[in-house]
């Protein structure tokens, strides 16, 4: 009947005999599209009539077919189709020619369908084309691309950056990078959040942290809740240990009693209890391992920062060295004192131990009062703070050997700056005030503040009150040596005590300060004969003075 041209009897034997697709087919050959439709949706239902829509909108083409299905009332089941055959950009061509208020729907549908094919960049180009931002944003936090997320959000969502935010903490917190998580939930104005972190993972210093900086009117709670936590977990150990100990099983009770961490026990002073307990029953009743679980302990006290109750625990075990040691070695100087008061050597070594410490950190306050002053002395001459270290010596009853050694110091140091006036005065008043004996480690100085002052120019003297400035030069020369007997060869014996010469390998030093003062009494001579008109002996001086002149 199809070949002779009778259609319509051929499509009521294809149908009586269920072949209702071969009259489609029949139909379609021949161009004949709305019998095709008619056909499909009677035999084939929605599905049909949708895929012969489309295939009509192909075979018309472009505008064309958008324009006659719209006529049909195709449009909208062709979109459809092609949008469940993945055809995407025929469904946006058709939409676009005749159903506009589809395009937004056909690009959310694609904007999915990239998603799930892995194309991230081109699925966030469609969710944005079907105004569903929020998709896009969700798109990212779900495969964890936390920049693209905020990035989109920033432009479109502003509102959902701190959900991205929550978000990437949660996924930190999977990780248990506490601190990232943190970090991220403070960003998304969510500290609640960390508190809870911290408190499901009885990390209580970080709760505290968080409630102290974000959430203070919820400490009074947090204190219930860590002294609650902290209680249970701290009787939960010491009745397992007691238990243990009531059943004879000394081992075990130790083991229970060194069992817990600061993961357990947040509070420091609970776990050192614990620790104790254990030291207490090898003590008792398993000596053969009380030196183990002593050293254990010990390091675990030096671990929590607790020196000085590690020092004590050794010092009760009778290890008085490693007491004092671990106490010096955390700076628990009362108590290394304390344990090494009955061993002299011990005592002593403390101390030194103290004293090079306190130098070594410049703590002068603390040398002084210790009675190191020479040290402390030491460490303001390091500070150039020489009006300190007059005062303390003016205040403090210190040896003439620390008295000169600083004077001298400080002599030396005015005298190797350019060699201008002014330092040679503050060197003369710092020698005025502090007696410096002579000696062959003075004599260049002596020697160098001597030349100085003769060797000023005209200008110079001028200038000063040189008169009175060689007065108070001859002056602390004779008091430099009058205390002091000089032997030949060079060797003074001051007060008892022997110097060795050093200055250039000069063997004379007596006679070298003999030569200083001399010159300097001579010059203090002509001006007081010039200011008495003594004319005569001014002459007579002056010549005896050209022998001091190289």
């Amino acid at each position: 009947l199809e070949s002779e041209g009778d259609m319509r009897g051929a499509e009521l034997h294809y149908c009586s005999a269920g072949e209702w697709l071969s009259a489609v087919n029949m139909y379609r050959n021949n161009n004949m599209w709305e019998d095709t439709m008619r056909v499909a949706k009677f035999q084939g239902g929605a599905n049909a009539s949708k895929r012969v829509a489309y295939a009509y909108a192909l075979h018309c083409g472009g505008s064309a077919g958008a324009s006659l299905l719209t006529k049909m009332d195709l449009i909208e089941p062709a979109i459809e189709y092609a949008v469940e055959s993945a055809a995407f950009e025929h469904a946006l061509e058709l939409a676009q020619a005749g159903l506009k208020s589809k395009l937004p729907e056909i690009h959310y549908k694609h904007a999915m369908h990239l998603e799930d094919e892995g194309s991230f960049a081109d699925a966030e180009s469609a969710f944005l084309k079907s105004n569903k931002e929020i998709e896009a944003i969700e798109m990212y936090t779900h495969q964890r691309s936390w920049d693209d997320a905020l990035r989109v959000a920033k432009e479109y969502e502003p509102s959902f950056i701190n959900d991205i935010f929550v978000a990437q903490g949660g996924v930190s917190l999977e990780e248990k990078d506490y601190e990232k998580a943190e970090e991220l939930f403070i960003k998304a104005k969510k500290p609640e959040l960390a508190l809870k972190m911290y408190q499901e993972s009885k990390d209580w210093d970080g709760a505290m942290k968080i409630v102290n900086l974000h959430l203070p009117h919820l400490k009074p709670e947090l204190d219930k809740s860590m002294q609650y936590a902290t209680k249970e977990n701290r009787n939960n150990f010491l009745d397992n240990g007691r238990l243990l100990e009531d059943c004879h099983k000394y081992d075990e009770a130790i083991d229970a009693y060194m069992l817990p961490t600061t993961e357990d026990l947040a509070n420091t002073s609970d776990l050192e209890e614990l620790w104790l307990h254990a030291l207490h029953v090898a003590k008792v009743n398993r000596k053969d391992r009380y030196m183990v679980v002593l050293q254990e302990v010990v390091s675990r006290f030096v671990a929590a920062k607790n020196h000085e109750r590690a020092s004590e625990v050794l010092y009760e075990a009778g290890e008085l060295e490693k007491a004092v040691h671990v106490a010096m070695s955390g700076s628990c100087w009362s108590k290394a004192k304390e344990i090494s008061r009955d061993s002299e050597s011990l005592s002593r070594r403390v101390e030194i131990a103290f004293q090079e410490t306190l130098m070594a950190e410049g703590d002068s306050d603390n040398l002084m009062v210790s009675g190191n002053i020479e040290s402390a002395l030491d460490i303001y001459a390091q500070r150039d703070d020489w009006d300190r270290i007059w005062e303390t010596l003016r205040e403090e009853s210190t040896s003439m050997k620390i008295t000169s050694k600083f004077a001298m110091m400080r002599v030396r140091h005015l005298l190797s700056k350019d060699a201008e006036q002014k330092h040679y005065c503050q060197a003369l008043e710092v020698l005025m005030e502090f007696d410096v004996p002579a000696s062959s480690k003075a004599y260049k100085v002596y020697k160098d503040l001597v030349c100085g002052v003769l060797g000023m120019d005209s200008n110079q003297e001028i200038a000063t009150a040189y008169v009175k400035i060689v007065s108070d030069l001859r002056y602390v020369l004779i008091e430099a040596t009058k205390d002091n007997v000089m032997e030949e060869g060079g060797k003074e014996i001051n007060n008892g005590n022997d110097s060795d010469v050093n200055d250039d390998d000069d063997s004379d030093v007596g006679h070298k300060f003999e030569y200083l003062q001399m010159a300097i009494h001579y010059t203090h001579m002509l001006h007081v004969c010039s200011r008495n008109h003594l004319d005569g002996l001014s002459a007579k001086i002056s010549i005896t003075l050209l022998q001091y002149s190289t």
